[in-house]
């Protein structure tokens, strides 16, 4: 993919050039993408619908405005915007960028850059990261989205797909980049693979293997037949892919926490000047708490994906080891229901240096004692400390 950045264009004269310079440019470079910075091209009044319109009729794919990096799209038809609106500008990931624009401050978002291709799959996907997504600047997440894996002809099984998520985590992770996993959609055109849509839904949800999950299946299939999409949700389309409302709930489903988030930390599968000081908690206790206003139920907790607490009750604590980790960054991930119902979700990455492996030991219950000189850490108790599931 050929991807061209254009900086600041800026007011009338600004949209004039591109107009007049962009298509035939297109065309002669064959370029795939175009990202331009549109925070000036209403003449010192930001960006406004209209100009926005225009600049998009000229041939730029993305406008960026006031974001301090980019959540990179990896994924097939439904990021190529499938179904939605000819011209509309309505697929799921220009809504996010709507939404992106709406509701967050600016300096504090993330643009979106739309790496989808029509009939890719996750595993292909894995090919053209280090083009589409490692290699672009400021990228500080990736959404990995699809469904073809387990259609015809690629048939790929739940534990293969299973693994291409986790090494798409690893290679991201190695580069201080978040991994945001959506599950996958219903398609009753796939009969053959629904078990292995399901495995892979449940292993999303429930692995913790992924930085944050949205559960996009649960928003568009249909609760009567979940097989299906909602009828609102599939209405001119196919049994593969969401209509342009389709699009919109699954954008408004998303999460804005993902466009907010700063990277991982400094890549570790890139050379330093000196080398990195390990964390300096490498053995402590956190303590589980509702946000205000909430009861505690239960709480799973991982480190790297593996689970090593399950834990039910109002006042939970457990010890977290890091000792004997390889080097890297590894991610603490807390999920916790409260007794409403509600689900949240927190994560925190921490550097390690050990120089043995070992696994930390799993645990369950109430861990009622604190050992001697383990450092302690709360997990805070108000609610926007906490990522709502």
């Amino acid at each position: 993919m050929r991807i061209l950045f254009i900086g600041d264009v800026i007011g009338r004269p600004g949209r004039d050039v591109l107009a007049a310079e962009l298509p035939a440019l297109r065309e002669r470079l064959a370029i795939d993408f175009v990202v331009a910075n549109g925070e000036n091209a209403a003449g010192g009044f930001g960006i406004t619908r209209n100009v926005a319109n225009d600049l998009f009729a000229t041939g730029v794919d993305v406008l960026t405005s006031e974001a301090g990096g980019a959540v990179v799209g990896l994924g097939s038809s439904t990021f190529h915007g499938y179904n939605s609106d000819q011209d509309g500008w309505d697929s799921v990931l220009n809504d996010l960028s709507a939404r992106i624009d709406d509701e967050l401050p600016d300096g504090r978002r993330l643009g979106v850059v739309n790496a989808g291709i029509s009939g890719d799959t996750l595993h292909a996907g894995l090919e053209r990261a280090e083009r589409d997504v490692f290699s672009q600047s400021g990228v500080t997440g990736v959404i990995a989205y699809d469904l073809n894996d387990i259609a015809p002809p690629a048939n790929r099984t739940a534990e293969q797909v299973e693994a291409d998520y986790r090494k798409l985590i690893a290679e991201s992770h190695a580069r201080g980049i978040r991994v945001f996993c959506p599950t996958w959609p219903p398609d009753s055109g796939i009969t053959t693979a629904t078990d292995e849509r399901g495995k892979i839904n449940a292993w999303i949800l429930n692995s913790g293997a992924c930085d944050d999950i949205v559960d996009w299946n649960a928003v568009v299939r249909d609760p009567q037949v979940p097989e299906v999409y909602r009828p609102e949700y599939t209405t001119g389309s196919d049994t593969i892919h969401p209509n342009a409302a389709g699009h919109r709930a699954m954008a408004d489903a998303t999460p804005l926490r993902w466009f907010t988030a700063p990277p991982l930390g400094k890549p570790t599968g890139l050379p330093a000047v000196s080398p990195p000081a390990c964390v300096s908690r490498r053995r402590f206790i956190i303590h589980l708490r509702a946000p205000r206003g909430q009861r505690l139920r239960s709480a799973r907790v991982f480190v790297n994906g593996r689970q090593i607490a399950s834990l039910r009750g109002h006042a939970l604590r457990t010890r977290i080891d890091l000792r004997g980790l390889p080097r890297e960054v590894a991610r603490v991930t807390v999920f916790l229901r409260t007794r409403s119902g509600r689900a949240y979700v927190r994560a925190r990455a921490y550097r390690t240096c050990a120089r043995t492996p070992r696994h930390p030991r799993p645990e369950s219950g109430h861990g009622n004692t604190t050992t001697p000189g383990v450092e302690d850490e709360t997990f805070r108790t108000l609610r926007e400390q906490y990522y709502a599931a």
